[in-house]
């Protein structure tokens, strides 16, 4: 039984213009920014801001990418016998799996991702954590290995984008005009 949508995850070419937008707009606030060995900031996971009422981790993660482009969203459940149970539920009825059971270092959410027959990934999870507006921003290097405390290490084809005759146009537009993609 799904709760809730908890959180997507989207991938664009002009990644700080696009945080700042929403910071701006609709007043999120990055519970944790993951950056590249020179610094340069490449995820955020983003949370409402309540003020002293707690928030989940994230309700928008925004990465790095060089298209827009849809990652997935994640459907919190009750908990960890749920996550296990959708599983179940989904390699029934056919659905491939993606990545998981495992928990989450960032956030600290227990998931499991599933992959649609159209190819668009979906999480289950649980048990995720909560802050109010007053915590500060932690900063991470990012990297595979560091997505999970614990479960199979994240699969390349999180990380591997689709090359179609359309996206490598995309990758050599937005090469040219957004500051934030480099080769």
């Amino acid at each position: 039984e799904v709760i809730r949508l908890g959180h997507i995850v989207l991938e664009l070419a002009d990644f700080q213009e696009t945080c700042a937008w929403y910071a701006q707009h609709f007043g999120f606030i990055p519970s944790d920014v993951q950056v590249l060995p020179d610094g340069s900031p490449v995820v955020a996971f983003m949370r409402l801001d309540l003020g002293d009422k707690p928030a989940d981790h994230h309700t928008l993660a925004l990465a790095q990418g060089f298209l827009p482009t849809y990652s997935h969203s994640a459907y919190e459940v009750v908990d960890a016998d749920a996550v296990g149970m959708g599983q179940r539920v989904l390699r029934e009825k056919g659905w491939t799996h993606a990545w998981g059971i495992g928990r989450h270092i960032l956030g600290s959410q227990i998931f499991d991702y599933w992959q649609d027959p159209w190819g668009d990934k979906h999480e289950h999870y649980c048990d995720g954590d909560l802050f109010t507006a007053d915590a500060p921003t932690g900063v991470h290097a990012v990297s595979r290995e560091a997505m999970a405390q614990w479960g199979p290490t994240m699969p390349r084809s999180f990380t591997k984008p689709r090359f179609t005759p359309t996206s490598i146009v995309a990758l050599f537009r937005n090469l040219r005009r957004s500051p934030d993609l480099t080769l």
